[in-house]
């Protein structure tokens, strides 16, 4: 079963990526290519892997599994499909993998209806259900791949007020949208709301406008102001290292020893001193539980540090140590091999 299997590094959703991309790749080339008697066998391949129980608990990834082959897809193939799909909304427990697997089975409603060019069909399901983000999500999709820009934004403007808990999504899609039809000022105004949401990642494409347009030196004061007040302390810290704002991040660092780890690479050359008491108090000696785990942390901590500090001072901070606590063979042993490798 999937919903046992170990997904905390990321490795088994990777490999589901690589192979559904290979599946959309494979099926849109070989799709005109091959008869409808074929295009049949495939779909039927992969309906016995989606009906498979070993997708249970993971919804996103057995509706995959079709909606990567759906250039395959024909008017006979459609309805052995959706059958399938209800089959396996029964067969779920009732909950989490129930609701969402309801949900996906419209998503494929939808796609399959764009794929067969059921244009009408299509619009008046996507109506029908758009009070679901996901289903709202493929008309904008549909309404940005067709060039509809216009029908895209009024979308994503009506979405944005509807569900607020995927503004976030709403907003790159505008950004999209603004981007393809040369709308630099409504694109401007939503990285900018973007960015001060917290969402750092709008940073850097709001400058790359800016400069664009030939204002960023003129506005940079006054949205290092505006971050300085609505920014969380790390987002906005992340900004004053991009543009080398060292003296404001020292404080902003000084005041938040929790960035300190994080930001004394930046700071080190200009603030040597204050840097090398931070790090100290704030990352090395951040331990509160002694133990050999702890001991490695802080050798590792230190380590870390001579990389961009000072290697006698990281030598000195580990002798202080072990003289401090002779009772502790552990920590002796394990700063001693951090020693031998500054």
């Amino acid at each position: 079963m999937l919903s046992n299997a170990d997904s905390s590094s990321g490795a088994l959703t990777d490999t589901f990526d690589r192979v559904y991309s290979a599946m959309k790749n494979l099926s849109t080339n070989i799709a005109p290519e091959i008869l409808d008697s074929q295009k049949q066998i495939l779909i039927k391949d992969a309906i016995r892997i989606f009906k498979r129980k070993f997708f249970s608990g993971w919804a996103e990834e057995r509706y995959k599994c079709i909606l990567n082959i759906l250039p395959l897809v024909t008017s006979k193939s459609a309805k052995t499909i959706m059958t399938a799909s209800k089959a396996v909304i029964k067969s779920t427990d009732d909950g989490y993998d129930t609701s969402q697997s309801k949900i996906y089975d419209k998503i494929l409603q939808a796609r399959i209806l764009i794929q067969l060019g059921q244009a009408a069909e299509a619009k008046q399901f996507m109506d029908d259900n758009k009070d679901i983000p996901q289903i709202r999500e493929v008309e904008i999709q549909d309404a940005v791949h067709n060039k509809q820009y216009q029908l895209a934004e009024q979308l994503c403007l009506e979405a944005s007020k509807q569900d607020q808990g995927w503004r976030r999504i709403w907003e790159k899609y505008l950004i999209k949208i603004y981007d393809a039809t040369d709308q630099l000022q409504k694109q401007e105004d939503v990285l900018e709301s973007r960015l001060f949401s917290n969402y750092p990642d709008a940073y850097e494409p709001l400058k790359q406008l800016m400069q664009q347009d030939h204002t960023w030196e003129k506005r940079y004061p006054g949205l290092l102001a505006k971050a300085s007040k609505k920014l969380s302390p790390d987002n906005y810290a992340f900004i004053l290292a991009k543009e080398h704002e060292f003296a404001k991040l020292i404080k902003v660092v000084m005041q938040h020893p929790e960035l300190t780890e994080t930001y004394s690479p930046d700071l080190y050359e200009s603030y040597p001193d204050i840097i090398n008491k931070l790090y100290y108090q704030n990352v090395v000696m951040n331990e509160k539980y002694p133990g050999r785990k702890a001991y490695r942390r802080m050798g590792r901590r230190i380590k870390r540090y001579a990389e961009f500090g000072s290697t006698d001072t990281a030598k000195k901070w580990i002798n202080e140590l072990i003289d401090k606590y002779p009772s502790r063979p552990a920590l002796a042993e394990e700063l001693e091999k951090i020693k031998t490798k500054l």
